[in-house]
C-alpha cells in the first residue's frame, strides 16, 4: 500500500481487519537493544521508504490504503 504508517498505526489496522482486540504491549528500547543488538533498529528507527521515488521508477501500488493492502493480505 502506499501509506507509510507507524508502527502502532499498523498494529491496529491487523487489529481491525482480523476482527480481534488489540493489548499493545510497550518495550523499551535498551531491552530491545539487549535482546536483538543491531537489528533492533529495524524496531525502533524503523524505514521510510520514498513513495514519489518508487513511482517515479513505475512501481504501481496494487492497494490504495493499508486497510485494503491488509484486508487482502490477511482475508485472502
Amino acid at each position: 500500500a502506499s501509506e507509510q504508517p507507524q508502527h502502532r498505526e499498523f498494529m491496529r489496522g491487523i487489529a481491525k481487519a482480523v476482527h480481534r482486540p488489540l493489548f499493545p504491549i510497550a518495550v523499551p528500547a535498551f531491552a530491545l537493544r539487549l535482546a536483538l543488538g543491531e537489528m533492533s533498529a529495524l524496531l525502533t528507527e524503523g524505514s521510510r521508504v520514498d513513495r514519489g521515488r518508487l513511482e517515479r521508477s513505475g512501481f504501481v501500488f496494487e492497494h490504495n490504503g493499508l486497510s485494503a493492502a491488509l484486508e487482502d493480505l490477511l482475508l485472502a
